[in-house]
């Protein structure tokens, strides 16, 4: 039996079907920095910066070891044991493929190999897209330790999804493409890539007035909003 770790949204652990009870505020929070650290040891010292954020009690390190023990102890699966301690601090070892971001960033790498054949592309980014339950390690809203990489998946996962959309375009889906590209249009406006798709979707889709008037608009924003 292994572990399925989830951080596309709230930090989740699964093993076999079943979510496992991880503990309260700070134990999620060093078991996300291990998960990030991708099996490297964290120090003792940074794991306490981690955990606290700020004013760690006294005897925080003694505190640290009863945090790592029930984190261990919860992820205990037949025996397996995959948070390690060793001179250097603390490790989360796991299998290649049970982190979801992980699983996201190779079926994007999939779909891309595929821009010849549009079907397949999209089929791998809805995949892809599927795993995204939210933000990514979105309990912890801005947290320094998580907050480089949480903006670089929450950045790839609006590229994957405008990369969906030519996918859908190179299929003929121009009308369902045209109805996603309004939300997601209205929730980003100032990407350029999903209002030139937009642009384009409409004029495939034999709708060139409205494929017109959605030129002057984005002008008319970016002049009002940006001055550009």
């Amino acid at each position: 039996m292994t572990l399925d770790y989830r951080i596309l949204g709230n930090l989740e652990v699964w093993a076999d079907g079943r979510l496992i009870d991880v503990g309260g505020p700070r134990q999620r929070r060093l078991i996300g920095a291990l998960l990030l650290a991708d099996g490297r040891p964290i120090s003792a010292d940074r794991l306490v910066e981690i955990v606290w954020l700020s004013d760690p009690p006294g005897r925080a390190r003694n505190t640290l070891r009863t945090y790592v023990a029930r984190a261990r102890r919860a992820l205990e699966v037949e025996g397996a044991a995959p948070l390690v301690t060793d001179s250097n601090g603390w490790s989360l070892q796991r299998d290649g493929d049970s982190l979801d971001s992980e699983r996201f960033e190779s079926l994007l790498s999939t779909a891309r190999s595929m821009s010849a054949d549009p079907v397949a592309a999209l089929a791998a980014l809805e995949e892809a897209l599927g795993l995204w339950r939210g933000d990514a390690l979105v309990e912890f809203d801005d947290e320094d330790w998580c907050v480089g990489e949480a903006t670089r998946l929450n950045e790839l996962r609006l590229i994957a999804e405008e990369e969906r959309i030519d996918a859908m375009l190179g299929c003929g889906l121009f009308d369902d493409a045209i109805g996603e590209l309004e939300r997601f249009v209205n929730q980003h406006p100032l990407r350029d890539r999903p209002r030139g798709q937009q642009m384009l979707a409409l004029y495939r889709a034999g709708r060139q007035v409205d494929a017109v008037r959605r030129y002057q608009e984005y002008r008319r924003y970016l002049d009002e909003e940006i001055g550009v």
